[in-house]
């Protein structure tokens, strides 16, 4: 699914669900949920979208007409220090309302 795609699904009133993962500092990817399935949102080529910052991930999907997504960051922290963790256990998620966002 790309951007475009996005678009045309908000204009038929059945957006996707998207989340975008916090990766690293400087990386955050973004996923389309379908029937409980994961699947990264894409350039026009098939290439994984991501961005730099949280704020370009949010302008871009704001563009599309989509009203809200959910951000999800994981903290390593277990993995530093030698815990396993549960699935899920060290996430955080934070539902965001897509009008909240400004233009630069």
């Amino acid at each position: 699914m790309t951007l475009n795609d996005i678009e045309r699904e908000v204009s038929r009133g059945a957006p996707p669900r998207i989340e975008v993962h916090s990766v690293e500092l400087a990386l955050f990817v973004a996923y389309s949920i379908h029937d409980g399935r994961k699947a990264p949102v894409t350039h026009k080529r098939g290439k994984t979208l991501n961005f730099p910052s949280r704020y370009a991930a949010l302008r871009a999907f704001k563009a599309t007409g989509l009203t809200q997504l959910e951000m999800v960051h994981v903290s390593p922290y277990d993995e530093m220090i030698g815990v396993p963790s549960t699935p899920g256990q060290s996430e955080m998620r934070e539902v965001i309302e897509l009008a909240d966002v400004r233009e630069a």
